[in-house]
């Protein structure tokens, strides 16, 4: 928990160094974000069958233009793998700049931040990302929404661990994937609240410099809710 709370407050103040100091007046959202995840990890043919596992945390999105917001999600969850019961600590985060397109349409650009730990130091799997994405905003009803959003990463990182020799490895990567979600997003204006409940699908292959490694793939899927307070700065 110590842990999760420093990388929040680091988080926040990246998000909060990055606006503008000429924004003296801004629409401004906070809230929390939730992913209900299934993780599916496949490496030289063998998967890894884990536990489904709750991810949370906080999000935060500053509107500096009209047309133009700084958005920012961290979320943290614990997995456990169903064979050996290894536990896995993990920390996603995505910062982007939205540019309003149309009403309905937007694209962004950001980055992803990923770090995982295994057992409380056993090893880590960290990649920071470039990401670029379009999404959508449909009317469906009276302050009810429809939500797409697609992106594609490419990164570098570095993960260190055992191989099932024993022996101890450490390696750099290169990371590429794709994110994708889906939500219904419904706006209650007395309370200058959004709720939202949807679907969230990202998948993202690792190659590996060290040549005792085989590529590996993660593919992380399930139900997201969240629930945001706007109000005026």
């Amino acid at each position: 928990m110590k842990k999760l709370t420093n990388i929040t407050l680091i988080f926040l103040t990246v998000i909060l160094l990055h606006i503008p100091a000429s924004v003296k007046a801004a629409d401004m959202s906070i809230g929390a974000a939730t992913w209900y995840a299934w993780w599916d990890y496949d490496q030289d043919n063998n998967d890894n069958e884990f536990d489904p596992a709750l991810m949370y945390g906080p999000a935060l999105s500053v509107g500096l233009t009209g047309s133009l917001n700084l958005t920012g999600v961290l979320l943290y969850g614990r997995f456990e793998e169903v064979d050996m019961g290894t536990k896995f600590d993990r920390y996603d985060s995505d910062i982007a700049f939205n540019y309003r397109i149309c009403g309905y349409l937007k694209v962004f650009a950001g980055a992803k931040y990923l770090y995982v730990d295994v057992d409380k130091g056993d090893g880590t799997h960290k990649a920071v990302s470039p990401a670029l994405g379009i999404g959508l905003t449909i009317p469906v009803g009276r302050s009810l929404f429809l939500l797409g959003n697609i992106s594609g990463l490419y990164g570098w990182g570095s993960e260190k661990g055992f191989l099932p020799t024993g022996d101890r490895f450490e390696s750099d990567l290169i990371e590429k994937g794709f994110n994708s979600t889906l939500s219904l997003a419904w706006y209650i204006d007395s309370m200058s609240t959004t709720l939202s409940l949807g679907g969230r699908y990202q998948r993202a292959w690792a190659t590996y410099d060290n040549e005792l490694l085989d590529d590996a793939t993660n593919t992380f899927y399930g139900i997201t809710f969240g629930a945001i307070y706007s109000f005026g700065l």
